[in-house]
């Protein structure tokens, strides 16, 4: 295999304190062929100029400033603007811990040339200090000889089915080829995205060694923030995917969808009373997903959610999460 060009992806707004810890992280790796496109996503703070810093030291880091669209916008920016043979998103105020993180990537693609490899990553919980691993149990010989559907069963079954752009590394002509794009407007992209580029990758692999760390509880980052814009992306995942789901027969990916829709409980309980009844009766008519759930998860999650209803369902939800 000829040495490959990664290139990762990193949009920026209003993380100034986070990003050069983020970008420094992704220089100090010991395989260094790669190429990191910061996009600027009209971050009113110094992230321009620290962007525009970096770029002028390292010919490897390329820059483009826009106005701001949001995150998804971003990202298509810099799937447009990658040269790589493979293509990893990095969130800005995260960072990686390995300085051998891209070398552990290409290792495993030199064993088994894969459209997509699965990232183990570590938690990082800047409220409570804790840090724990993610995701770092694959078997990679089974993910690797099995057919898509064996292996969307065994991702969906061990509850390690990627939940985040970041938590992936993919082919990127594949990406272009296929218009694998990043829907604009609507939060939880991800969902969206990751949908997508399942329906039309055939090879998957796994790194089981963690070296993303995911900083959750972060104040004014977009994910601690919740609200009905939340839920009414979630509902528009899964009215979009629905019916292609069906006719393609992709029963492990409906069974995604039922999971979607059980998360919208862990914001439905953070909503006012007025809240709630505006979205209840949307969110009431897309139940029948709940047919569709075939993990031992995803049907318990399902049936305790037809015993409770949404508000006790949501509390214990709640509960829960903050264990």
């Amino acid at each position: 295999m000829k040495k490959i060009l990664f290139s990762i992806v990193i949009p920026v707004y209003k993380v100034e304190d986070y990003l050069v810890r983020c970008v420094d992280s992704i220089l100090t790796q010991s395989y260094s062929n790669f190429e990191v496109i910061l996009v600027d996503d009209g971050s009113p703070d110094k992230c321009p100029i620290i962007c525009d810093t970096y770029s002028q030291k390292d010919s490897r880091i390329k820059v483009f400033h826009q106005e701001n669209m949001g995150s998804s916008a971003a990202r298509n920016t810099g799937i447009q603007q990658s040269c790589g043979d493979y293509i990893l998103f990095v969130d800005s105020d995260d960072y990686w811990d390995s300085s051998s993180a891209l070398l552990d990537i290409y290792n495993c693609l030199l064993e088994r040339e894969s459209d997509i490899i699965l990232l183990s990553f570590k938690k990082n919980n800047l409220q409570k200090n804790i840090c724990s691993i993610v995701n770092s149990n694959y078997d990679v010989n089974y993910l690797f000889s099995s057919d898509k559907s064996s292996v969307l069963s065994y991702l969906f079954e061990h509850n390690l089915f990627p939940g985040s752009a970041w938590s992936v590394c993919v082919n990127l002509n594949m990406i272009k080829k296929n218009n694998v794009f990043f829907t604009v407007g609507i939060k939880a992209e991800d969902f969206d995205w990751l949908i997508h580029l399942f329906l039309v990758i055939k090879t998957v692999s796994a790194v089981t060694t963690p070296f993303y760390v995911y900083n959750v509880n972060r104040e004014g980052s977009i994910t601690s923030s919740a609200d009905i814009k939340s839920i009414e992306s979630l509902l528009f995942i899964i009215d979009k995917w629905y019916q292609k789901l069906l006719t393609a027969n992709q029963k492990h990916l409906l069974n995604h969808l039922s999971f979607i829709y059980i998360t919208i409980f862990a914001t439905y309980g953070k909503l006012s009373s007025s809240l709630k009844k505006s979205i209840y009766p949307q969110i009431r008519n897309r139940s029948y997903i709940l047919k569709y759930a075939c993990t031992r998860r995803n049907k318990y999650l399902a049936f305790l959610l037809r015993i409770l209803g949404f508000n006790l369902f949501s509390l214990g939800l709640k509960l829960y999460r903050s264990r």
